[in-house]
């Protein structure tokens, strides 16, 4: 049995949401307002039945008909295509956005366990049958990575759960008896005209059985106009805000930092936020760097 801790969603009226994982033990379910590390006594936790409804086999959830979970269909954006977000009060999934923890069993959540290991439908649909035939006939696979720094795996806490190499794994899992071969092709940075420019010369011709690819993040820089550049010089003055317990704090700003734990590792989320009801006098009182507390030795 595995754990999943603080799996994020938000649930729309009483239509069903499909949870990380399936074969969920019943009794672990603990379906909540706020992830784990916020917990006090005033959380809010929703009980089975009263709040909501649980396939523990496939895995998904929704909301019952008297539910006190919040309904993401009356978020302002419901349904909303072409709108200006500047013209709204709020914005954000915050306020309906709740957590689950729960065990699973990990040797079925992916794929059924016969006489043979196969790829579940889920992932099978997306692939073409060249590349099935070449895992059922135990050949060797060319599998390339095609992308910006998402596609990297920037920012992964381990090397292992970078997502090509956990996809690779699972192949390798599914059937060891193939090789799988990983190619490297995202670029950090990059958006998808660079990567339209180079398609051929850096996966077309290598003739891959499979390729994921994924750009987003820099296209909407370039579609936003916005245009950033700077010089990062190294800050050697003194500590302006104290470390606290449980949290990373940014020396020279003040930010707060949480550790959020799931089932691929963690990462640092922003938390507290301190100056949310500051007023005028307490950010006048915030503790600045001088420009002399910088190294300009670099430049």
């Amino acid at each position: 049995m595995k754990i999943q801790k603080n799996e994020s969603l938000v649930l729309i009226k009483e239509e069903w949401s499909s949870l990380r994982y399936g074969n969920i033990v019943e009794s672990s379910i603990c379906l909540k307002k706020q992830p784990l590390q916020e917990q006090n006594d005033a959380s809010i936790i929703y009980y089975k039945s009263i709040d909501y409804v649980i396939d523990i086999e496939k895995g998904r959830i929704r909301r019952s008909r008297q539910s006190r979970i919040p309904n993401w269909s009356q978020n302002v954006f419901y349904n909303q295509i072409n709108f200006d977000h500047t013209q709204y009060d709020s914005y954000g999934n915050s306020e309906f956005t709740v957590y689950v923890d729960y065990e699973y069993d990990d040797l079925k959540h992916d794929f059924d366990r016969g006489t043979s290991q196969t790829l579940s439908p889920n992932i099978s649909r997306g692939l073409s049958p060249k590349f099935i035939s070449k895992l059922n006939a135990a050949g060797k696979v060319r599998y390339v990575v095609y992308g910006d720094s998402i596609s990297t795996g920037a920012e992964a806490s381990i090397e292992e759960n970078k997502y090509f190499n956990r996809f690779a794994d699972y192949i390798r899992y599914l059937y060891p008896q193939c090789s799988v071969e990983v190619q490297m092709k995202a670029l950090g940075g990059e958006d998808s005209n660079g990567g339209l420019k180079r398609v051929d010369n850096d996966v077309i011709s290598i003739n891959p059985d499979v390729v994921t690819i994924a750009y987003g993040m820099n296209d909407l820089m370039e579609a936003l106009g916005v245009d950033f550049r700077g010089v990062d010089l190294p800050y050697i003055g003194p500590r302006l805000h104290d470390n606290i317990e449980n949290r990373q704090v940014d020396s020279m700003w003040g930010i707060r930092t949480k550790w959020m734990e799931h089932s691929s590792g963690g990462y640092w989320d922003f938390c507290d936020f301190p100056l949310i009801n500051a007023d005028e006098e307490q950010i006048a009182a915030l503790p600045m760097q001088s420009p002399n507390d910088f190294n300009y030795d670099i430049t």
